[in-house]
């Protein structure tokens, strides 16, 4: 591991030049109950950041909403979210090609034995575009709205409760934040660094045709 200090900002690498073969696990300083792992690179002051859309005009899909009640979202005890997940696609063949090689290399650092149900980073779609989740912080996570014109930010839930998640387009960095086991299963967390978003094609939805004279 390096010994330097970590510098307090870190540049995230285009995922084409993602140093794959210098990630490694590290156990947490501090002891807990659950079972995790730390990811960071072996020999570098710099943290593993990807940023999967570093080309000028490539965007990718949302697939859904944000739904604040699914297990998944984290809450505060005024039932306001703290994080919650998106699942995008992949657009590019490289771009899933990148993210099969990145599980592959978490799996075989990890090492998850044969009865260890192993969670990929990928969810492969035959017909349809992969997709991945990644985790969204209102601490963490930098996010800022693209109208076609402005780019602005904000901070926490009120800056975007009210934003279209579906079939929002998405420009994307993040970072493995933890190789996790539990109940016999595995796998990695992403959390989003920074996320770019612009609201896409919204379908339309269908007219109510059932009113209490049409029954």
């Amino acid at each position: 591991m390096s010994t330097e200090k970590k510098p307090r900002v870190s540049e995230a690498f285009p995922f084409q030049e993602f140093p794959l073969k210098k990630l490694v696990l590290k156990k947490p300083d501090i002891v807990t109950k659950s079972v995790f792992l730390i990811p960071e690179l072996k020999d570098s002051v710099r943290m593993p950041f990807v940023n999967l859309t570093p080309t000028k005009g490539e965007w990718l899909r949302v697939c859904f909403d944000v739904d604040v009640e699914h297990a998944s979202t984290l809450k505060d005890d005024k039932g306001i979210p703290l994080a919650f997940k998106l699942v995008i696609d992949v657009k590019d063949d490289k771009q899933e090609e990148f993210m099969l090689k990145l599980d592959k290399r978490f799996h075989d650092l990890f090492g998850p034995g044969a009865k260890t149900d192993w969670h990929t980073i990928l969810m492969e779609k035959v017909d349809h575009a992969s997709s991945f989740s990644v985790r969204v912080s209102m601490r963490n996570t930098c996010i800022k709205i693209y109208d076609g014109k402005e780019l602005r930010d904000g901070k926490g839930w009120d800056f975007v409760k009210d934003f279209p998640f579906q079939n929002a387009k998405a420009k994307v960095a993040f970072a493995p934040v933890r190789v996790w086991e539990k109940d016999g299963k595995a796998g990695v967390v992403l959390e989003a660094t920074m996320l770019v978003l612009q609201e896409g094609e919204a379908r339309p939805k269908m007219a109510d045709c059932f009113s209490l004279d049409a029954l």
